[in-house]
């Protein structure tokens, strides 16, 4: 996918919504916990009540901060998860028809077309030419692959619907 694509356009404007909303539960927050100190006090109700902040105020305030901390983590997470499985594809009955380098395969995945393909740097594979992948999991990122699972095919495997059609 390009840089200016539509994609990219919006995955930057969901960490904007999500900057937006997390800036406003803080917002509410804190303008919640300010007292308001507009009203008129006349100095016989100033000296007569002492000043003390009760500790259920302070508990409250408390509270709710780790409930809008758990709530951006919530909602931080399931945006991450709905990205995450947005991007994630699986493949079944994958050939490894060549190794151009370390990082670069040629494969044919069942029922499609020869794809050249990238794996980024952080995963790790250990194909050789001529394998045959029972199924492949990876996230499609800019430019690569990130391999979440892949299982090997036993050799001597034979697939069931070509034993049927004999």
């Amino acid at each position: 996918m390009r840089y200016g694509s539509l994609y990219s356009v919006l995955s930057a404007m969901s960490w904007l919504v999500s900057l937006s909303v997390i800036s406003l539960c803080i917002w509410i927050v804190l303008r919640g916990s300010k007292r308001n100190t507009s009203e008129n006090v006349t100095t016989e109700d100033f000296l007569a009540v002492p000043k003390v902040r009760g500790l259920g105020e302070v508990t409250i305030w408390i509270a709710t901060m780790m409930m809008v901390l758990a709530i951006g983590l919530a909602l931080g997470y399931g945006a991450r998860d709905r990205e995450l499985s947005g991007n994630t594809q699986t493949y079944t009955d994958v050939a490894v028809l060549n190794k151009m380098a370390d990082r670069e395969f040629l494969v044919w995945p069942d029922r499609m077309r020869q794809q050249h393909i990238t794996i980024c740097p952080e995963s790790t594979v250990a194909w050789r030419v001529g394998e045959v992948l029972k199924d492949w999991t990876f996230e499609q990122r800019q430019g690569c692959k990130r391999v979440v699972s892949y299982h090997e095919k036993p050799k001597g495997e034979t697939d069931a619907a070509i034993q049927i059609g004999r």
